[in-house]
């Protein structure tokens, strides 16, 4: 038996085709987490439901619950983000954070801190796609920090010194949440397992983890600096979901980002 109506807010992350009229969406709801949303007719050449079915849109949507899933009776599009379709480097960075959110979101406690993060992520990359590398860093940080994966980095780990120096260079584990300065560095066995960085950024990736959003996705950086913070925000997120990510692999064969950093 059908429930009544309920109205939602939230961010189509995929659909795909669900026998030979209906699609299913994977919906992110700011409040009940990513629920699955039954399209009826969606293939059907006259379908009024057909523009709720692409990907990364922000919409408000009207549902009635039967079983598993939620039926769709209305919508209405609050950002389209079409030009994400329209540039492949955001078209990789985008799927990457579909695939991310399918895998590891669920009706979460966490849900409303996600949404907000994937709805400043595709809005930011539909109108700045010549920042995907950077956009890609921020929402793999800002994901680990939602699940109390990161650290804010302070102070080498090793001999407790404070990281204030700008011209002295840090090393961060891509393992486990730790920094170490260049002299302890020089001292470790396990070299391999570090990224070199500058102190700008530390500062960066602390003010991702923990800043406001809106400010977070206002910032800049070169390329140099968007190679580092995307091969390190890779590394880190693989170890810690126990995932494989091939988004700058990827990119590297469309020559849209360098060969891996050095880390030693």
């Amino acid at each position: 038996m059908a429930s009544q109506a309920s109205n939602l807010r939230g961010i189509v992350i995929a659909s795909r085709d669900y026998g030979d009229k209906d699609k299913l969406v994977d919906f992110l709801s700011s409040n009940l987490g990513l629920i699955s949303v039954c399209v009826k007719g969606a293939l059907s050449r006259n379908s009024k439901f057909s523009g709720f079915t692409i990907p990364f849109s922000t919409c408000d949507i009207t549902v009635k619950k039967t079983g598993n899933f939620y039926y769709l009776s209305d919508y209405s599009i609050l950002e389209g983000n079409s030009e994400i379709i329209n540039s492949l480097e955001a078209m990789i960075v985008a799927s990457h954070i579909s695939s991310v959110i399918q895998r590891f979101v669920f009706q979460s406690e966490n849900s409303r801190e996600v949404y907000e993060l994937a709805a400043y992520a595709y809005f930011t990359l539909a109108r700045n796609t010549n920042k995907y590398l950077l956009i890609y860093s921020i929402f793999n940080w800002r994901f680990l920090a939602i699940l109390g994966q990161t650290i804010e980095y302070k102070s080498c780990s090793v001999c407790d010194e404070d990281i204030i120096d700008d011209d002295s260079s840090i090393y961060l584990s891509i393992l486990e949440g730790r920094s170490i300065c260049e002299s302890c560095f020089s001292k470790t066995t396990n070299k391999s397992s570090y990224v070199k960085v500058s102190f700008s950024i530390v500062k960066s990736l602390n003010f991702i983890a923990y800043g406001n959003l809106s400010k977070v996705f206002a910032l800049s950086s070169n390329q140099s600096a968007s190679e580092i913070l995307a091969f390190f925000t890779t590394k880190y997120l693989e170890r810690q979901l126990e995932i494989d990510i091939e988004v700058l692999v990827e990119l590297n064969k469309l020559n849209l980002y360098s060969s891996a950093q050095d880390t030693n």
